[in-house]
């Protein structure tokens, strides 16, 4: 697993350089590719621990919702379709939340990546700006754009955590009544699984929610990259 991961890691700076090279091999296009460089580094970065999360998270999860639907089902028709509703609930809010979130997170990362971009063109330009004496605009500039990049990133992971304390809310009281109905309606030898099997499914469901944000971020990362795939790809052919 770890040996696919860097190898995909390192395969997708590989892909965007070469397609932004080769996009220039016969005629120069004036951009500014110094935030291209800092969006491939973050972009390749951030899928590789979405794909992590994928199989150490999220695959788990399904495993267990589906676990967990089939034996509700086999014991109690009626608390497996209240099961159902719920989950079905949780993947209905989030596609309503969806939109929100990503024009949020598109915002952060923007900014974000101008923050690190400006950063090397100072860095580049180290001594224009002290010679130039510019060391006290450029500290302004930038220390500017640092409070902009905190006040986006504030607003969009404000909103990712308040939805993930919710919908962990709304686990916890779906947990508490699907053991309460088992206990009090049917006992028996199975609770003891039942319980054990609930609490899995929270542990589960727990450490894919509270990766969201994450999941979010490299959801806005591919639209920023395909953006810029469809641009160099136009004109390298």
């Amino acid at each position: 697993q770890n040996k696919s991961m860097i190898k995909i890691k390192t395969s997708v700076r590989n892909i965007l350089l070469s397609l932004i090279l080769k996009s220039n091999d016969n005629s120069y296009h004036e951009k500014s590719y110094i935030k291209y460089g800092t969006l491939i580094n973050r972009f390749s970065e951030k899928l590789f621990w979405s794909l992590s999360n994928i199989i150490m998270y999220i695959l788990p999860s399904i495993i267990t919702i589906c676990i967990a639907s089939f034996y509700l089902l086999y014991y109690d028709v009626k608390i497996f379709l209240f099961f159902i509703i719920i989950n079905i609930g949780i993947i209905v809010s989030f596609m309503y939340k969806y939109n929100g979130f990503k024009e949020k997170s598109t915002i952060f990362e923007n900014s974000v990546v101008n923050l690190e971009s400006r950063q090397i063109e100072y860095l580049s330009n180290f001594d224009k700006i002290i010679f130039r004496g510019f060391s006290d605009i450029e500290i302004n500039n930038y220390k500017n754009h640092c409070e902009e990049v905190k006040d986006n990133g504030l607003r969009y992971y404000f909103n990712v955590l308040s939805y993930e304390t919710i919908i962990l809310f709304v686990i916890n009281i779906t947990l508490f009544i699907i053991i309460y109905y088992f206990i009090y309606n049917k006992g028996g030898s199975h609770i003891v699984f039942i319980i054990t099997l609930m609490l899995l499914y929270r542990s589960r469901i727990e450490s894919c929610i509270l990766k969201l944000s994450d999941t979010l971020e490299i959801l806005t990362k591919l639209d920023l990259v395909q953006k810029i795939l469809i641009y160099f790809y136009q004109i390298f052919t």
